[in-house]
């Protein structure tokens, strides 16, 4: 699933991509090179992937890692005391989202972002059901707006999903589907 986040971003500040499985990776990554190209700072929320991992892929595709601010969600739960990092905040585990909320605001205070991009929702719904996590959503989406700053979140295309995507299409300026 191509998704045109340089274009898409130009007339619209929030946007929610939901994305089939099986291409989920390769949309993501397309996203992300779409927003090293575009923007100078840029929060990557990281709900799915251990910092060094995802570092090192977005290396592999010429990303700019100094443009990025990363909240890591998962390393933690991997590593109990990870090493500090440059650039990049951890959370306890991608469930706690108040202690994920801080962190996003934190980062928001003094990174000075562009854009915030949050990988992804459907992570949140292993362990919250749709209501909690829209109010989460509409939390932040009152941060970012705050903040003036644009933000793309991804979510899986998924019948557990589906509740989640028609309350937050309410919210976002576009959601991007696939064809069906």
């Amino acid at each position: 699933m191509e998704i045109d986040l340089k274009s898409d971003l130009k007339t619209n500040r929030l946007i929610l991509t939901v994305i089939p499985t099986q291409e989920y990776a390769e949309s993501v990554a397309g996203m992300v090179r779409d927003l090293n190209a575009s923007y100078n700072r840029v929060i990557y929320v990281s709900l799915n992937k251990l910092i060094n991992p995802l570092r090192r892929e977005l290396q592999d595709r010429s990303v700019d890692l100094g443009k990025f601010f990363f909240v890591d969600g998962v390393t933690k739960t991997a590593i109990p005391n990870p090493p500090e990092m440059q650039n990049c905040i951890y959370v306890p585990s991608p469930d706690d989202m108040t202690k994920l909320s801080i962190a996003i605001t934190k980062v928001l205070q003094t990174f000075d972002p562009d854009c915030l991009f949050f990988e992804s929702l459907s992570t949140l719904l292993i362990y919250e059901d749709p209501m909690i996590v829209t109010q989460f959503v509409h939390s932040l989406i009152n941060k970012v707006n705050a903040y003036g700053i644009r933000a793309v979140f991804t979510c899986l295309d998924g019948e557990k999903e589906r509740e989640l995507i028609r309350a937050l299409a309410l919210t976002m300026d576009k959601v991007i589907e696939p064809p069906k």
